[in-house]
């Protein structure tokens, strides 16, 4: 028996939707319409997941019912011509803004699960990459492909469908951001795409002028909004209700078993005609094409209908679209019985009148669809009600009145014109209305008006340099490129091709019969490593230079010359280290005095300018020297004891070892032949110190950066050594870089005004005539206005943004990945991160942390270094609880045998029975532990360290069930994981570990999905994006005064708030806020300084306007 199957619908919880569509009002609605299977909508939001898992019962067709109790409620007062029941299947709407191929992609797509099991995987997994909450569509930085690719991964039997795929702004073949192709869009997995959502404003015989759809079944759904908009457009199936028949009679050749779809008229479609809303203009594609696809009356671009699109890539004639439709579904169109009666009374389909006929019709008659397909004309006509039986025999032979919807506007589609009104009211009509078939829609565009340009425009780049670094080589890179194997000195501003250059010369010394093994290149961050070594790959092939961190150039060498493993103390044991320091080196009273991180940082300033704790401590600290002797001595004493080194002892370990082996620095001497130093300018004492060991006066150095762009003075950095360099190399030549390729001429200007330099750097790039300042009356204000913006250069993040005005249409593609939000402080880029995640915008918080700082992660990691060999007494410590359930006190200094020989972590493991009975709280629980870590240790042997990994979570259970029950470890695991495999089999566990260790904040930046960046100015160096706001520019912050502890730099925040700038390409904002909290108070904020030293033609201020006190017109449901 046939059934009707709506399967694209929304909840409460998406945005500008019904509050209404809880589960049992569309119970309802969908038993009064006649439908009798219905999508859940939404299943990816939490709380909606939640309502499902309560509220309805799973078959063993993998669809699901209402409970009973709750159907008996939901159908109280239904008339009884309603009989039947109602199935759900699991459903949701993906919507994915990236960017592919040049242009910014925005499209929808259905997915489908049989499961409650399998959808909750599916979130988990989507949860991972961006946030499902803020609204029952989420809106994620992912390539449909890859949405494609999880779906299948988490179920065999998950189903990804593109919908409405012919809508302008968010689809899959939509003409402002869409492909020409499936295989465009999806790729390797193209053949998982056996249907497609065809949307209002298309319907079959326009879609069969597209030959490339013939594979895919089209199917229509309402895609509603609210209980009344159901089944506006839906499917007609006889197969068995159940999820795999309903399936594979979409993907079967010949689609056995569905009948077809019930459709909208196109025409009524809110994008069926080109147009431009805002000027009252709607236009055929021939007449739009004449037009330039520009707005006649305003000029700018005109919005391109489904219409133009289809015609665009139309590939047959009417006539032969007539003769394929034969050998797929057929369909019906119908207009809502509403909106006939609407037309009948002359009032609203919302009006009283209207809702109180409808109502008596259905208790007459049936459901809503079972009247407009089925009734006979008879029984219509016996219903009381005038005109209707010809209305609806009208609408069944396509006799209807056409005026097509354009730019977001609905299109009418009427029964009878004014003439039949006026004429025959209440009667039988005597003529018919001309008859407006399919072919009459779709005409074919004149000779003149073809080829129909492509819908994606890609971004021009016009007034480009002659000379780039993806063409070629200016002169003077040029000149730093070929210069002989001598000391070099590059001076090289924002933006002037610094890397290509650096790789280029680097390339040039291999093709002159350099051996990659006598050349190091050393960066700052692992990010800059990677990317170095890809170019450099890309450049001389497989075998390249060593390209590193100065602190994994330490570990490596270090590594190759000391016996035992190095293992890397990360945060949290640093962390431990200080707290067990600070406890046996002070009294209570003295603690006081030094708290840990005070600590930390004169312990890091030691490192940095390689004095130890028997050295002279005065250019480390005046005040308490004494106490921070005892501490920093009784640190370095637990360092050794438990075999770890901290992040900066590394490079303070090697300096030291070549201070005192002349030979081993003959050895890296000779070895490195060749050296190049990227940011020079970053350098702090020991770095500059173990530069001077590996290049003595006179060896081939080449060192690269930019003085103005020094802002690591915090952590000892300087710019000294860089403007030291050609003393320390008497022999170097200095060659400055000032071609800009990164930013426009105008944020070149703005950010030299700021540095009092306009002259600096130049570009040829031409771009926005000003950077735009954003005033704002409170912090919460400014997120709200970057949010706005952001949606606004995206283009919208929905089809509301384009409907009432949030989004404006850009020349250039730009995607969530594009755009940076640049913070002095980690803490306020939360704030702003929390309010663009609320209202649906992917973003991601740059910080140095990692899945380590789960506290199961935590425990296993310690775990996995005493069962890999490299761990230390603080791993017991951590990993105990997890291998015993237990609490154990020990002390973390090494016991003592009966022998009175010290005891270390592989002694206790290989013979626990040597351990006192005094060393720890309790003997007998820590033997067993250790006999366990011995057995783990057997079982993970000496693999790789993913699969090391793999063994340990086979042996520990309650990890794994830890996994199940809590999705933040599970993510956590997987990034681990995925570390590992990307490490393969380059060393061991421990080096893997060491290298885990000794990441960056920048490190965290890539990611499979595209968002919004929000990181620290700092953390932005060397970082660039097409669009930057710079948060918080207020005196107080911008430059940065500290509560406590040493002024700031005033020089150095200026060059900071100028690196900040020149991180943009194309756009320039400034937020600052009039107020913010701060302790919970609010505080009176004046603008920064640095602003008024813009000059005044580049900028503009872009004050948020008043929304008025009582909204006109349509209304939103805002995103803020």
């Amino acid at each position: 028996m046939p059934f009707i199957a709506d399967l694209h619908i929304h909840s409460k919880y998406s945005r500008a939707t019904s509050r209404d569509l809880d589960l049992e009002t569309l119970y309802r609605h969908a038993r009064l319409k006649g439908i009798d299977l219905l999508g859940t909508g939404d299943f990816t939001h939490p709380a909606w997941m939640a309502e499902i898992e309560e509220k309805l019962v799973p078959t063993d067709s993998g669809l699901f019912t209402l409970r009973p109790d709750l159907i008996e409620a939901s159908a109280q007062g239904l008339p009884g011509t309603i009989s039947g029941g109602l199935h759900y299947m699991l459903s949701s709407e993906i919507s994915c803004i990236y960017k592919k191929d040049g242009a910014t992609r925005k499209n929808h797509n259905l997915v489908f699960f049989p499961s409650i099991d399998s959808a909750k995987a599916f979130n988990k997994k989507l949860s991972a990459i961006g946030n499902i909450t803020s609204d029952g569509r989420p809106i994620l930085g992912l390539d449909a492909r890859d949405l494609l690719e999880i779906v299948l991964e988490t179920d065999a039997n998950g189903v990804l469908i593109p919908a409405h795929i012919w809508t302008p702004w968010f689809s899959m073949l939509g003409s402002k951001s869409g492909f020409d192709s499936v295989s465009a869009c999806f790729g390797d997995l193209s053949d998982h795409i056996f249907a497609g959502e065809t949307g209002l404003s298309s319907d079959p015989p326009m879609n069969r002028r597209v030959s490339m759809l013939d594979g895919i079944t089209l199917i229509s759904n309402s895609d509603a909004h609210s209980p009344a908009k159901l089944a506006r457009e839906a499917n007609i199936f006889t197969t068995e209700r159940a999820y795999d028949a309903i399936f594979h009679a979409l993907k079967a050749e010949g689609n056995p078993g569905f009948e077809g779809t019930l459709e909208f008229f196109p025409e009524e479609g809110k994008y069926h005609m080109d147009g431009h809303r805002k000027c009252g203009v709607s236009l055929e594609p021939n007449e739009s094409l004449a037009l330039g696809d520009l707005c006649p009356v305003c000029g700018k671009p005109l919005t391109l209908g489904v219409l133009h699109r289809v015609l665009a890539l139309a590939d047959r004639s009417e006539e032969a679209a007539s003769a394929v439709a034969p050998r797929h579904p057929g369909f019906e169109s119908l207009i809502p019985l509403e909106e006939i009666l609407s037309e009948i009374f002359s009032v609203g389909p919302k009006s009283k009148k209207v809702q109180t006929q409808l109502a008596g019709l259905v208790t007459k008659l049936g459901p809503e669809l079972a009247i407009l397909r089925d009734r006979s004309r008879e029984e219509l006509s016996s219903a009381g009600i005038p005109l209707l039986g010809e209305a609806i025999t009208r609408v069944r032979q396509r006799e209807v009145v056409l005026e097509g919807g354009y730019d977001g506007e609905y299109g009418v589609v009427k029964v009878f014109s004014e003439d039949d009104k006026a004429e025959l009211p209440g009667q039988t009509l005597l003529f018919q209305v001309p008859k407006a078939p399919p072919a009459d829609r779709i005409s074919e565009p004149k000779a003149e008006d073809k080829p129909i340009p492509p819908a994606v425009k890609k971004n021009e780049k016009k007034n480009e340099s002659p000379a780039t670094p993806a063409k070629g080589l200016n002169a003077l890179q040029e000149e730093a490129v070929h210069h002989p194997p001598s000391p070099l000195l590059i001076v090289a501003g924002p933006g002037t091709g610094k890397t290509h250059t650096i790789t280029r010369r680097i390339a040039r010394l291999v093709e002159t019969g350099i051996d990659p093994d006598a050349i190091l290149a050393i960066t700052f961050t692992n990010r800059a490593a990677r990317e170095m070594a890809e170019r450099l790959e890309g450049l001389v092939g497989q075998r390249i230079p060593l390209a590193c961190t100065f602190h994994a150039l330490a570990l490596d060498l270090l590594s190759h010359r000391e016996k035992d493993p190095i293992a890397i103390a990360d945060d949290a044991a640093r962390k431990r280290l200080l707290k067990e320091t600070l406890l046996v080196s002070l009294s209570a009273e003295e603690r006081k005095a030094m708290r840990p991180g005070h600590l930390s940082r004169l312990i890091e300033r030691a490192r940095q300018l390689l004095i130890a704790p028997d050295d002279d401590l005065s250019r480390v600290t005046e005040i308490h020297a004494d106490l921070f002797r005892r501490c920093y001595s009784a640190y370095e004493q637990l360092l050794k004891r438990n075999g770890l080194l901290d992040f900066e002892g590394l490079i303070f370990r090697l300096v030291r070892a070549l201070e005192s082996d002349p030979a081993f620095q003959e050895e890296l001497t000779t070895r490195f032949a060749h050296i190049f130093i990227d940011e020079y300018q970053d350098l702090n004492h020991a770095q500059y110190r173990l530069t001077q060991l590996l290049a003595p006066a006179g060896h081939a150095i080449c060192v690269i950066g930019d003085p103005d762009q020094a802002i690591y003075g915090f952590r000892g950095s300087s710019a000294h050594y860089f403007h030291r360099f050609v003393s320390d190399q008497p022999e170097a030549t200095r060659i400055t870089l000032t071609r800009n390729y990164r930013s426009s001429k105008t944020i070149l200007a703005a950010s030299g005004s700021v540095l009092g330099d306009k002259e600096k750097v130049v570009s040829d790039i031409d771009g926005a005539k000003h950077i735009t300042i954003l005033p704002c009356r409170s912090g919460e204000e400014e997120a709200v206005a970057i949010g706005k913006q952001v949606e606004q250069l995206i283009g919208g993040i929905g089809f509301h943004s384009m409907d009432f005005g949030g989004a404006v249409d850009n020349a250039v593609d730009l995607s969530f990945g594009d755009m940076a939000v640049l913070t002095r402080t980690h803490a306020h880029g939360v704030e702003i991160a929390s309010r663009l995640s609320a209202a649906g915008i992917p973003c991601a918080v740059t910080a140095k942390s990692g899945p380590f700082d789960h506290p199961v992660m935590h425990r296993f990691v310690a775990t996995l270094k005493l069962a890999t060999g490299c761990g230390s007494l603080m791993d017991l410590e951590a990993g105990l609880p997890l291998l015993s359930g237990k609490t154990v006190t020990f002390p973390l200094y090494p016991p003592v045998s009966n022998d009175g020989q010290q005891l270390g972590i592989a002694d206790l493991i290989a013979n626990p029975y040597l351990l006192s009975d005094t060393w720890c709280s309790d003997r007998e629980t820590m033997l067993a532990v250790l006999g366990a870590i011995l057995k783990l240790r057997m079982a993970c042997g000496t693999d790789a360290p993913a699969t090391q990994i793999h063994c340990l979570l086979e042996k520990l259970s309650d990890v794994t069930r830890s996994m199940q029950e809590d999705e933040t470890l599970a993510d956590a695991m997987q990034s681990f994981l995925g570390q590992a495999e990307a490490f393969g089999t380059r060393g061991t566990t421990a080096k893997f570990l060491a290298q885990a260790a000794l990441a960056t904040e920048q490190d965290t930046l890539a990611m499979k999905a595209e968002k919004v960046s929000i990181l620290t100015l700092h953390a932005s160096k060397g970082l660039e994006f097409p669009v930057v706001f710079i948060a918080g520019c207020e005196a107080g912050n911008l430059p940065f005064e500290p509560a406590y502890g040493d002024p700031a730099d005033l020089d150095e925040e200026r060059r900071l708030f100028y690196v900040a700038m020149t991180r943009a390409k194309e756009r320039l904002f400034l937020t600052h806020a009039a107020k913010r909290l701060r302790f919970g108070e609010p505080v009176e904020c004046a603008p920064s300084p640095y602003l008024s030293d813009i000059e005044e033609h580049l900028k503009q201020s872009k004050k948020r306007s008043i929304a008025p006190a009582k909204a006109q017109g349509p209304v939103q449901m805002s995103l803020f």
